[in-house]
């Protein structure tokens, strides 16, 4: 297996003002992944944003979500996932406490596990990792593209 260590970079966020940002707060759980990857989907949907991109967005929130829970297991350490959207962007962030950054790796074809960067890299326009400020953790982020959705549902409308 080969790992690739990640530069962190900036968070595209700092780039312009925010424009609807949905959070939600989880614990640590084998259940965690499917529950923000629901919310999120639910989230998108409410927002009106195109299948394509929800259905990214969603699995995007899903591998970061289920990076935190496996490598952060503090006792009672909750973490943040934020989604904003604005510009014809979603910007997807997980929160956690954990202090390293998460590495891209090469799988083996018979590995169990060791792909969910390899997904978000292959979803994502960009990603990347930033330090959280007080210096605890760090907030690993992805940009995915988004159009409305067809008839322009959503109650939120589309910035």
């Amino acid at each position: 297996m080969t790992a690739t260590p990640l530069q962190p970079t900036v968070s595209p966020a700092s780039a312009g003002p925010p424009f609807t940002t949905w959070r939600g707060v989880y614990a640590p759980s084998p259940h965690t992944a499917r529950q923000a990857r629901g919310d999120v989907a639910g989230t998108l949907a409410d927002w009106g944003v195109d299948r394509a991109a929800s259905c990214d967005a969603a699995q995007v929130v899903a591998e970061l979500t289920g990076n935190a829970v496996r490598h952060c297991r503090l006792p009672d350490r909750r973490f943040l996932v934020r989604v904003t959207r604005g510009g014809g962007r979603l910007q997807l962030e997980v929160d956690d406490a954990a202090p390293t950054s998460p590495v891209l790796t090469h799988a083996p074809d018979d590995a169990e596990d060791g792909r969910g960067l390899r997904i978000v890299d292959a979803l994502a326009d960009v990603w990347g990792v930033t330090p959280r400020g007080g210096g605890i953790g760090k907030t690993v982020w992805a940009v995915i593209p988004y159009r409305p959705a067809p008839g322009g549902g959503g109650a939120g409308g589309a910035p």
